[in-house]
């Protein structure tokens, strides 16, 4: 595709990364992303680069593009981004934009929920929000403190808590994107002994009564934890 106000050609498709910054409750560390980048990269997929310098306070991590990866942060205007997502089929993000822009089409999303819980994140498409998408995470901030704030997000934690208390290992985010691509190129082949679907030409898992299209458990609401 041919960025509307670039010169940027991308053939191959591959992963969609935004390291986004903003409030402390999400903004994760930068060797926890590299290390998500590095080894999705290192399976052999195209790592993708997203993110926009807005503020001082709110942007992206600076993490390390790998050789074989396209940096595309603060290059693209809305259209671009549009573009990007539109013809390549995973995204892996924090709460941010770009979980709604590629819920617009029929991507695979990689939600880390820390802020929100992730009900309040990930779109609805055909009539569910586990349509191709999995929100990982080791626990969920909400949980601790469901009545705190406005009952929705958290934009700081309290003494004592930190960001890595929520964060799933990276080996999890990392196999869960593999997943993701084999699906997306129809090359995954599901276990028959749980439910199968087809949707759009691609097989989607789903677990018994969780959010699907992926390998870990669900919790008891349908979304994944490590």
């Amino acid at each position: 595709v041919i960025l509307s106000h670039n010169p940027f050609l991308i053939g191959e498709e591959g992963v969609i990364i935004h390291a986004g910054s903003g409030w402390e409750t999400k903004t994760f560390p930068v060797i926890w992303w590299q290390e998500v980048i590095n080894g999705i990269s290192e399976a052999g997929l195209k790592t993708i680069l997203i993110g926009e310098t807005v503020s001082k306070e709110h942007g992206y991590v600076p993490v390390k593009c790998p050789e074989n990866g396209i940096d595309l942060r603060d290059r693209l205007s809305v259209q671009d981004l549009i573009n990007i997502c539109a013809v390549n089929p995973i995204l892996i993000s924090n709460d941010s934009a770009p979980i709604h822009i590629a819920g617009a089409f029929d991507n695979y999303i990689i939600l880390i929920p820390t802020c929100k819980h992730p009900d309040y994140i990930l779109p609805y498409r055909h009539g569910r929000q586990d349509y191709k998408a999995k929100a990982i995470y080791k626990r969920l901030l909400y949980d601790d403190e469901p009545m705190r704030g406005q009952n929705w997000q958290l934009s700081n934690f309290k003494e004592g808590q930190k960001i890595e208390d929520l964060l799933p290992e990276p080996a999890d985010v990392i196999k869960q994107a593999i997943a993701f691509y084999m699906q997306s190129k129809s090359l995954f082949c599901m276990n028959k002994n749980n439910q199968e679907e087809t949707e759009n030409g691609a097989t989607v898992q789903y677990s018994a009564g969780g959010n699907g299209s992926g390998f870990m458990e669900p919790d008891k609401r349908g979304f994944s934890h490590a």
